[in-house]
C-alpha cells in the first residue's frame, strides 16, 4: 500500500513549475545557439578548405600553363583537334573554375558565417530580455497565488464560522 500523497503547498508547486519552465527555455535556447555556432564553424572551415583546394588547383594549373612547348606544336593553336590546344583549354578552364571557387568561398562566408554569428548574438540578447520579462511575470504570478491562498483561507474561515452560526441558530430555534 502506498502512502497518501503529500500535501504540497501551491506556491511551492508553482515555483517548481516555473523553475522547470525556465530550465526548458534555457536548454532550448542553448541548443539553438549551439546549432548556430556549429553552422558558423562548419561554414568557416568548409570555406577555408574550399579556398585551400582552389588555390592549390590554381597553382597546379598555372605551373602547367607556364610550361614551354615546341614551336611546331604551338603553331597550330587554332586547330582544336590539336592535343596541345585541348590541353591548354583544359588548364585555362581549370584556372577559371578555381577563380570561381575562390569567389564562392568569400560569398559563402558573407552569406552564411556572418549572418549565423549575428543571429546567435541577437538570440542571446532576446533571451536576456525574455528571461527578465518572464522573471517579472512569474514573480507577479507568485504574488497573485499568495493573495489567492490568503483569500481562500479567509473565505474558508468565514464559511466555517457562518456554518457554525447557522447550526447554532437552528439548534436554538428547535
Amino acid at each position: 500500500m502506498q502512502p497518501p500523497p503529500r500535501k504540497v503547498r501551491l506556491t511551492q508547486e508553482l515555483k517548481h513549475t516555473q523553475a522547470e519552465q525556465m530550465s526548458q527555455l534555457q536548454i532550448k535556447h542553448q541548443t539553438e545557439c549551439d546549432l548556430l555556432e556549429d553552422l558558423r564553424t562548419f561554414s568557416q572551415k568548409r570555406a577555408a578548405v574550399e579556398r585551400d583546394y582552389a588555390q592549390a588547383l590554381q597553382k597546379l594549373a598555372n605551373q602547367y600553363l607556364k610550361r614551354e612547348w615546341p614551336e611546331s606544336v604551338a603553331e597550330k593553336q587554332a586547330d582544336h583537334r590539336n592535343m596541345f590546344c585541348v590541353w591548354r583549354a583544359y588548364l585555362e578552364g581549370t584556372v577559371q573554375a578555381t577563380q570561381f571557387r575562390l569567389g564562392a568561398c568569400d560569398n559563402y562566408k558573407v552569406q552564411v558565417v556572418d549572418p549565423a554569428k549575428t543571429a546567435r548574438l541577437q538570440k542571446e540578447q532576446q533571451l536576456r530580455k525574455c528571461i527578465e520579462q518572464l522573471t517579472v511575470i512569474q514573480a507577479e504570478l507568485q504574488d497573485s497565488v499568495k493573495e489567492l491562498t490568503k483569500s481562500r483561507k479567509k473565505y474558508q474561515e468565514a464559511e466555517t464560522m457562518a456554518q457554525a452560526v447557522r447550526e447554532k441558530t437552528e439548534f436554538e430555534t428547535k
